[in-house]
């Protein structure tokens, strides 16, 4: 996971190059090639450490909840045969469009889309592939780009704290990208199986073929087995092959 031995914005606020601080104020438009220089590594570098140190937090309050993460998203239950990663299935209710140059109106009240098909896996994902933040701690600049004045030296400290806060708000939005993305493939799973009951999507074929003994005379395998999906789930658009559903005229 996190390399938990992270920078603090302290420690990084103190870098420099003399061991001698100050405060300085020091406009954008005035900054010299050097100056830019600095200030363009302290905002990189806050900004890696701010988001590992962030990461750090997010992991751990992920980890405080696992015991209920794990009952909610148990996606070893929606496995299907042969090891099969149920396809995700998109939904949505009384959408609107306006076609043919704001001449037509579609109304739907009800459609639904295939967006990620199955495939074999080894291990169910868990919502820890999903969500966890694996970011370590930034290696430190070259001296030569590290502070070596007061006016440096206040700079610095304004880019790395500047950096930092970017580095937080970066990790929350990561995070929270992540997790709509859980929340989509799992409940798209879910909605295939329900789908699938009501017949308005085909289910997967995987076809299983006996090899016997292959290889040459550098390998041997016995006992070879091959699975391959062949047919892919579709959904169905002949309505009269769905079970009963009830639906509602606009």
């Amino acid at each position: 996971m996190i390399d938990h031995a992270l920078y603090s914005l302290e420690q990084l606020s103190n870098l420099n190059a003399s061991n001698q601080s100050a405060y300085y104020q020091q406009q954008e438009q005035h900054l010299t090639i050097r100056l830019r220089a600095v200030k363009e590594t302290a905002l990189s570098l806050g900004a890696q450490a701010g988001l590992a140190a962030e990461a750090k937090i997010i992991d751990s309050f992920l980890v405080s909840y696992s015991d209920k993460l794990d009952k909610i998203f148990n996606f070893n239950q929606l496995l299907l045969q042969s090891n099969v990663l149920p396809p995700v299935i998109s939904d949505s209710s009384n959408s609107v469009n306006v076609e043919q140059g704001a001449q037509s109106i579609r109304v739907a009240g009800r459609s639904y889309k295939i967006i990620s098909q199955v495939r074999f896996v080894t291990a169910p994902p868990t919502w820890r592939d999903y969500l966890y933040l694996n970011y370590s701690k930034p290696e430190l600049p070259n001296k030569i780009l590290l502070p070596q004045n007061t006016e440096e030296e206040t700079l610095w400290k304004e880019s790395v704290t500047q950096g930092w806060q970017q580095g937080i708000r970066q990790a929350v939005t990561i995070y929270k990208i992540n997790l709509n993305r859980l929340v989509r493939d799992y409940t798209g799973m879910v909605l295939y199986k329900k789908l699938l009951t009501e017949g308005l999507v085909s289910p997967v074929y995987v076809a299983k073929k006996y090899q016997g003994v292959t290889g040459d005379k550098n390998k041997v395998t016995i006992d070879d087995w091959t699975w391959a999906i062949k047919d892919k789930p579709g959904l169905q658009i002949k309505s009269q092959l769905w079970q009963p559903v009830v639906g509602k005229k606009p």
